[in-house]
């Protein structure tokens, strides 16, 4: 079950030459997240404790992932890399406080069946006949069979209703007896969209959402 080892991470504490600003919604949305998929208290990463050496930690043999966060394309920068793209988390003794595509791909998966990229642009990478070599290609190959993404930049206000509707809609359908499969993880995504509409927001704001999968 995705929520008996959860890695959850919010609201980073980025480095400040980064000029990037703090996502005092991400925070809130990872602490209800790990709510809802029953974390221990405590164990969401954040603020200067969401490194990416601490992440890579977290992420090794856990059931599910959720990152919500600033992220950035790389492409123009790792020239030597197949893969593109990295979430900018907080700065580390020894990293420069991203976690690099090109570093998910080695951390050990197998047991995990969901990853959340919420933050801006994430499905982006390096154009290959493969497909975009980014952040979800490389956990794809570190063995997740389901990656959720995004398109475009996404509300750090708003993101959280999407979120939570979508793991809700996804905790009830496993109660129900259903696996965490993609055409599951897919539905599930589809209805909090389908809330989003009904609600009346805009649809720049809750289309960028797209699962990613095997």
């Amino acid at each position: 079950h995705m929520s008996r080892n959860p890695c959850v991470l919010g609201d980073p504490e980025t480095d400040p030459s980064d000029n990037m600003c703090r996502l005092p919604y991400a925070l809130e949305e990872a602490e209800k997240v790990a709510r809802l998929l029953g974390a221990p208290a405590g164990t969401v990463l954040r603020g200067r404790t969401a490194t990416p050496s601490a992440m890579q930690t977290a992420m090794d043999g856990c059931t599910c992932v959720h990152a919500a966060c600033h992220a950035k394309d790389t492409s123009a920068h790792h020239l030597t890399s197949l893969y593109s793209g990295a979430l900018c988390l907080a700065k580390g003794e020894a990293d420069d406080g991203r976690l690099y595509a090109e570093q998910l791909k080695d951390v050990r998966m197998g047991s995990c069946r969901l990853a959340t990229l919420s933050a801006c642009s994430t499905f982006c990478g390096k154009s290959f006949r493969e497909g975009l070599l980014g952040l979800p290609f490389a956990l794809l190959g570190a063995g997740v069979p389901a990656v959720v993404s995004t398109l475009w930049p996404i509300s750090d206000a708003l993101t959280p209703c999407i979120v939570s509707d979508f793991y809700e809609g996804l905790l009830e359908a496993c109660k129900a007896g259903s696996f965490v499969e993609e055409d599951v993880i897919a539905h599930s995504l589809q209805k909090a969209m389908c809330w989003a509409i009904e609600r009346g927001v805009d649809v720049t704001l809750w289309a960028p959402f797209l699962l990613f999968g095997l």
